[in-house]
């Protein structure tokens, strides 16, 4: 599926928004006095009065979720068909909850459900083909790992 211009540019709007959304949070904290000495993500308003008396009540929390950012690589990436390619798939933030099901898209029209231990899939045709796994935690986080594998007509 081909996006059009109008798809893109509105990507792009959105993205911005998000961004100055959280420029606005970091400079409003850095205007207010935000405490980051809390666990990473998790960001506390100044709970002090003017002049640094103190103010009625808590303020609250505002926590940002550790999204996962997965990394697939497969193992080889370019060779001769038939080709078994192994992936390793890693998750880079270590922050984020673990990843609790998986979603494998190898180019070729073949999907699977199952976990990334020792995964081993074969190409059987020439080609270029885009490897996506998505992971999931239990929150409802996602992230897609892409990578790309090259066949070639055996000898």
């Amino acid at each position: 599926m081909t996006l059009g211009p109008s798809a893109s540019a509105g990507r792009r709007a959105r993205r911005s928004q998000v961004f100055f959304a959280l420029l606005a949070v970091a400079c409003l904290g850095a205007v207010r006095g935000v405490s980051t000495a809390q666990e990473p993500g998790v960001v506390s308003p100044d709970t002090s009065g003017a002049m640094g008396a103190p103010s009625a009540g808590a303020s609250p929390s505002i926590e940002f979720p550790h999204v996962p950012r997965l990394v697939v690589q497969p193992i080889p990436s370019y060779g001769t068909a038939p080709m078994v390619v192994g992936f390793l798939v890693t998750n880079a933030n270590p922050n984020s909850a673990p990843i609790v099901s998986y979603r494998w898209s190898f180019g070729d029209g073949q999907i699977s459900t199952l976990p990334p231990t020792l995964f081993y899939h074969t190409y059987a045709s020439p080609g270029s083909y885009v490897i996506e796994v998505t992971g999931t935690t239990a929150d409802g986080l996602n992230s897609t790992g892409v990578s790309g594998v090259v066949v070639r007509a055996g000898p």
